[in-house]
């Protein structure tokens, strides 16, 4: 059996061998299918203080692994897969006057850089039907004109090639 999209938040992080994991994923996606990773990224201030509760005896946090984004693209693209994809999300500190003050900056600063994202989003594609599934499938505003997804696919991935095709918020 073989899916449309599998889509995984903060699971690799516990995963002791994100490769396999990620091989794994992949296997599983039909041609044309689409993987998106959400994952706490490795140089935040959210991943150092679950790193740090890690040290100080949290056994959900102990055996943490945290990937950069760059990271992610490298293992997804050696799994086969093509990303079409990076955004960060949450760049203010766990505080909340910071994040109250941060927070309307969050979509312009994801969309350009994942450095201090608490997050980082990574969408790619399974090879098969190339571009066909992006241009049409995956945008039903282009596939139809009208905004109806008549394709029964969401289109949640995101391009940093084509901003018509991002998530709506």
């Amino acid at each position: 059996e073989s899916f449309d999209i599998v889509f995984a938040v903060t699971v690799l992080c516990f995963v002791a061998d994100g490769d396999a994991a990620i091989r794994e994923m992949t296997r599983a996606l039909r041609p044309g299918g689409r993987l998106v990773l959400g994952e706490l990224n490795r140089w935040s201030s959210w991943a150092a203080l679950r790193w740090v509760k890690g040290l100080a005896g949290s056994r959900t946090w102990r055996s943490a692994r945290f990937r950069t984004a760059s990271q992610l693209r490298r293992s997804m693209a050696a799994a086969g897969l093509s990303v079409v994809s990076v955004d960060g999300a949450v760049f203010y500190p766990q505080l909340a006057t910071v994040a109250h003050l941060m927070a309307p900056w969050d979509r312009w600063l994801g969309r350009r850089t994942t450095f201090g994202a608490a997050f980082v989003v990574v969408g790619a594609l399974k090879s098969g039907l190339g571009r066909l599934v992006k241009n049409h499938l995956y945008n039903p505003a282009r596939s139809h004109g009208d905004g109806n997804n008549r394709s029964g696919r969401s289109p949640d991935i995101s391009s940093t090639e084509d901003s018509s095709w991002r998530p709506s918020p």
